[in-house]
């Protein structure tokens, strides 16, 4: 299971921890186009919230997890008055596309 925990300090200087967990991830709808799937639990709001959501492998399926749980977790700041958090967990742009864009790890890699 992938974990983050974040400070948040809202605008009245409050604060609360939120807890992001990503995990679960497992092939559970076979034969379809999105077979692999991953669950997203969100902590530390008025009301938690858990979900899954499905990719093409399990990759995807994480990396739409976390795109998801970024674009919550900024909804549910704005909702409850605005807010900072740290460390920061921002919505990113879905680059690369999942269309089978090649990326390296490291420069010591063999080609």
């Amino acid at each position: 299971m992938l974990e983050l925990s974040t400070m948040l300090t809202q605008a009245d200087g409050s604060q609360r921890v939120i807890t992001i967990r990503i995990g679960d991830v497992s092939e559970t709808h076979g034969g379809t186009a999105n077979p692999w799937s991953a669950a997203v639990e969100i902590l530390g709001f008025a009301k938690a919230e858990a979900t899954r959501l499905r990719g093409r492998d399990w990759a995807e399926a994480i990396e739409d997890a976390a795109r998801f749980a970024a674009l919550r977790v900024a909804d549910k700041v704005e909702a409850a008055g605005g807010g900072t958090l740290d460390p920061p967990f921002f919505p990113r742009p879905r680059t690369p596309a999942s269309t089978g864009a090649a990326c390296r790890i490291a420069d010591d890699e063999p080609e």
